[in-house]
């Protein structure tokens, strides 16, 4: 009987404790936040919100400047940031090298203009000569190439055929004398040498009398067949490319004439 009353007792000291805590102990702690609280009178006004960031500018518009010849930039006017305008000068480059070559160019408009000043005077005797000169050597030049279009497209004539056999038969003997010349100085000789000590070979033109021989005999050789190229040339006729070469030759000899004659005549 006296547990049970004892177990009443502190049941009943839990619940009166609990209580405290869960009533009283809030109500207590709620006080002074309830004091520390302010109050204000609502009104209109304007709410000001600003806003930070970073980036980088960029221009509305880029240009990549240029000038019409290259140079030395030797001065810029404007600062970076500057405001300009239509017309302002940016940037200024070595004028030293256009200046020399204005110079120049007025130096050779006066010779020409002064050359032109002569031209329109009378001429002058030797420049009518010098003229006449010109045109006399190229009305020959003009003979000659129209003589050897005419030989090519007619044929060699007996002559000439003559005459190149004839080169041809005197290459052949001067071949075969330098020949024969060169093969004598490979000759050599056997001599017994005293005391008995045998015999000994003497080649006495080898060296430069042999070297001399042998190149007059190459050049024969050379000669031998030029002569031989020649005639044959004339026993077979000119071939198109000769022909048409010659042909041009003409052309451009008349060509030459004729400005001569334009010269001469400017001058008279």
């Amino acid at each position: 009987m006296k547990r049970t009353l004892l177990y009443i007792a502190l049941l009943v000291v839990v619940i009166v404790g609990v209580g405290y805590l869960a009533i009283w102990r809030p109500r207590h702690a709620a006080a002074p936040e309830a004091e520390r609280a302010r109050t204000a009178v609502v009104q209109r006004g304007r709410l000001l919100v600003s806003v930070s960031g970073s980036g980088s500018v960029e221009p509305q518009a880029r240009v990549n400047l240029t000038f019409e010849s290259p140079g030395k930039v030797v001065e810029v006017p404007v600062a970076v940031g500057e405001r300009v305008s239509a017309g302002d000068v940016l940037a200024r480059l070595d004028d030293g090298q256009a200046a020399l070559r204005v110079r120049q160019a007025q130096a050779a408009l006066t010779s020409a203009q002064a050359r032109l000043a002569q031209l329109q005077e009378s001429p002058r005797q030797e420049e009518v000569a010098s003229a006449e000169a010109n045109l006399r050597a190229a009305e020959a030049q003009l003979n000659a190439a129209q003589a050897n279009l005419a030989q090519l497209t007619g044929g060699a004539s007996a002559a000439q055929i003559a005459a190149a056999e004839a080169d041809l038969l005197a290459a052949t003997k001067q071949r075969d004398d330098a020949k024969e010349a060169h093969d004598k100085t490979l000759t050599c000789i056997t001599i017994e040498l005293p005391y008995g000590q045998g015999e000994q070979e003497l080649c006495p033109a080898l060296g430069p009398p042999e070297e001399q021989t042998r190149y007059n005999w190459q050049a024969a050789e050379r000669s031998l067949a030029a002569a031989q190229a020649r005639y044959d040339e004339l026993l077979a006729g000119a071939d198109v490319n000769e022909v048409r070469a010659a042909r041009a030759n003409v052309a451009a000899a008349q060509a030459q004439r004729d400005a001569a004659q334009a010269q001469l005549d400017l001058l008279k």
